[in-house]
Formats: structure tokens, C-alpha cells, sequence
């Protein structure tokens, strides 16, 4: 899916929450495995009935389900804030716990539809980004190709129009080549 960043001029747009869910995607696995990892260490057997028991009661009729804790992000924020203290804290450095607050902000504010400007869609993604460098998982690589892809788009400010268009080097595997406009990780023009 091909998206015209280069048409936008305002300062918020629903185009970048697209960005900042891409981003969000990359974390319920590394996440989940930690969870798993962390509370089996504190809680043996048990590990799922407490983590379940830690989020908060579902508005609707669904209640929460193991396979939540695998694949929901909202489900893993919880959970980990919820046990922060007992869980996580020890083996985290101090900052973690910031990103992921900053993320379950983020992840918030996408989900209920309130559009994200760039700047704030490029710190989304570099939060993500600084989380996974943590975890040390090789969803990092993405996540920063991400983090390029905005900056670039960043500092071209204010969002021109496609034939207004940044002139820079763009590096594409082992060359380097002269393009024009706002380019996203994997090459494509924004």
C-alpha cells in the first residue's frame, strides 16, 4: 500500500497514526515473550491466572482470554504495569518503565481515533524503537528504518507539495543515489 505523504499540509493527519500502528505491530511478540518470561520467574504455574487477573475488566461482553497476552498490546501494557513492581522492575533499566507508558499513551490515542502529527508519530516510533533495542529484538532493524523514514519526512518541513521536494543522497543497498521527496524505510516515495 502506497501512501502520498507529500500532499499533506497539515500538522496532524490520520496518515500518521497508519505509521504509528506499523510501529505499535512490532511489539506484542517481544512483549509477550518477556511477560511470559518474567511472570512464570515470580509466579511459577500460575503465571497466566495472575497476569489475566491484572487486567483491567473488559467494557464489553468478552472477557479477557490467554491468547490476549500474546497478541493484544493494550493487554501486554496492563500486565506489565500491573506487576511493574514485582515482575519487571528488577531487570529493566529505570527509563522502561517510561517508554512504556509513553507507548500505552500513544497506543490510546490511535486507538480511539484522534489524529497524530509527525513530530508525535516520530516519537512514537522512536519509543517503540528505544524499547526493542532493550528487549534486543530484531524487530529493532524496522523500527528504526521507521524512525529514518519520519525524520525524513521531519525536516522537510513545512510538507511540500511533490514537485517541492527535498534533494538529498538516499542510500539503497550498497549505492547511493540522489532522490527527491519523502521517502519511507524501504525506498518507497511518501
Amino acid at each position: 500500500m502506497r501512501n502520498d505523504f507529500g500532499r499533506l499540509r497539515t500538522s496532524s493527519s490520520p496518515v500518521w497514526n497508519h505509521v504509528v500502528l506499523e510501529a505499535l505491530d512490532l511489539l506484542p511478540g517481544p512483549l509477550s515473550r518477556l511477560v511470559e518470561r518474567r511472570m512464570k520467574r515470580e509466579y511459577g504455574n500460575q503465571w497466566l491466572e495472575y497476569a489475566l487477573g491484572g487486567l483491567q475488566p473488559s467494557r464489553g461482553p468478552r472477557r479477557a482470554e490467554p491468547e490476549d497476552l500474546r497478541t493484544d498490546l493494550s493487554a501486554l501494557l496492563q500486565v506489565m504495569s500491573s506487576f511493574w513492581h514485582v515482575a519487571f522492575q528488577r531487570a529493566s533499566p529505570r527509563f522502561a518503565r517510561t517508554y512504556l507508558e509513553e507507548i500505552r499513551g500513544f497506543r490510546n490515542v490511535v486507538a480511539h481515533g484522534e489524529a497524530v502529527s509527525l513530530p508525535d508519530a516520530f516519537r512514537a516510533a522512536d519509543t517503540v524503537h528505544r524499547l526493542l533495542v532493550i528487549l534486543d529484538d530484531r524487530n529493532s532493524l524496522r523500527s528504526e528504518q521507521l524512525c529514518r523514514g519520519l525524520l525524513t519526512c521531519l525536516f522537510q518541513r513545512p510538507w511540500p507539495a511533490r514537485s517541492a521536494s527535498y534533494t538529498g543522497p538516499v542510500r539503497e543497498g550498497n549505492r547511493i543515489s540522489e532522490r527527491r521527496g519523502c521517502f519511507d524505510a524501504g525506498g518507497n516515495e511518501l
